[in-house]
């Protein structure tokens, strides 16, 4: 039916990683189909290494910026580009139609609008919503929960894997809670630590590497495919409410998420190999005996 087909989906690590099965159930339904996906920052790096799609640009480069400005001069390459696909499902926010408009403009094909957020009313998995639309193309009952397999899978290296960050400070654990944690003989005594910080933490590297002393690592300033192969090496992952836990979640690493205020029916990672310890707000209701719990739960499985 399509040669190529192209999923269009912006925003940040978590948004990214909650479509994949969005590109798992286009590649089971048109198996001789190639995929593309026009994604945000390095998302399309991890995408092609981890064989979800064959093409990717970043949506968020110049060559795109026309294209979000009514009747825009739009850029060559990008629209030799888009020529390529005879499909498109586009997640973008576009309230106005401006994009949508403007790839008509100088693209013929096969067209689906999908939601970008879930409506405020539903409380159904947000990767579930994402696969909606592709009922339109007979493509009902797909598997919902996001899986990322990286070829040539390293062997676990650390015992341990730890984002006490995220992208907004309303979901993080106290530091307390943190530092109380790590530094207890259980977590301890079962190896090395890997301690995951991003650009939202740059601000707190020198309380994360006394956190870490040396017992671990820290990752910081990597790239999003580098550190999935590092959450690979995790036997088991302590997070929040974040894209680096979706990520770690996709990847098949057995994750412990201290979650907050958002709604976990939408947001929450469906995967059976995720526990979440419900935190209210601020987090305030999980102590560090109760995550402490967790780990060993989690270690005798």
């Amino acid at each position: 039916m399509f040669c190529r087909i192209l999923v269009v989906r912006g925003g940040a690590v978590g948004d990214f990683i909650v479509t994949l099965p969005v590109w798992a159930a286009l590649r089971e339904a048109f198996p001789n189909a190639e995929l593309g996906g026009l994604v945000s920052a390095d998302r399309g790096e991890l995408g092609n290494y981890a064989g979800v799609f064959e093409h990717y640009r970043c949506v968020d480069d110049l060559e795109w910026a026309s294209f979000f400005v009514p009747a825009g001069e739009l850029d060559e390459r990008a629209v030799e580009w888009l020529s390529g696909f005879d499909a498109i499902i586009s997640y973008l926010h576009d309230p106005d139609g401006v994009w949508e408009d403007n790839v008509k403009r100088v693209w013929r094909g096969e067209w689906i609008s999908g939601p970008g957020l879930p409506p405020d009313n539903e409380n159904q998995s947000i990767s579930k919503k994402l696969l909606e639309p592709l009922k339109a193309w007979g493509i009902a009952g797909a598997n919902f929960e996001p899986c990322l397999t990286l070829p040539n899978q390293a062997d676990s290296l650390y015992a341990l894997g730890a984002h006490p960050g995220s992208g907004s400070r309303a979901k993080n654990w106290p530091e307390t809670c943190w530092e109380q944690f790590l530094q207890h003989s259980l977590v301890m005594e079962r190896g090395g630590i890997l301690l995951i910080a991003g650009e939202a933490e740059q601000d707190r590297l020198g309380w994360i590497e006394s956190m870490v002393g040396d017992q671990g690592e820290i990752h910081f300033g990597k790239s999003l495919l580098e550190t999935a192969h590092a959450l690979r090496q995790c036997r088991l992952f302590v997070g929040h409410d974040s894209g680096i836990t979706h990520l770690a979640a996709a990847l098949g690493v057995r994750c412990l998420v201290l979650w907050g205020e958002t709604n976990r029916d939408v947001w929450r990672p469906p995967q059976d190999h995720v526990t979440v310890l419900d935190g209210g707000k601020e987090l305030k209701e999980i102590s560090v005996d109760a995550l402490l719990a967790a780990v060993a739960a989690a270690g005798s499985r």
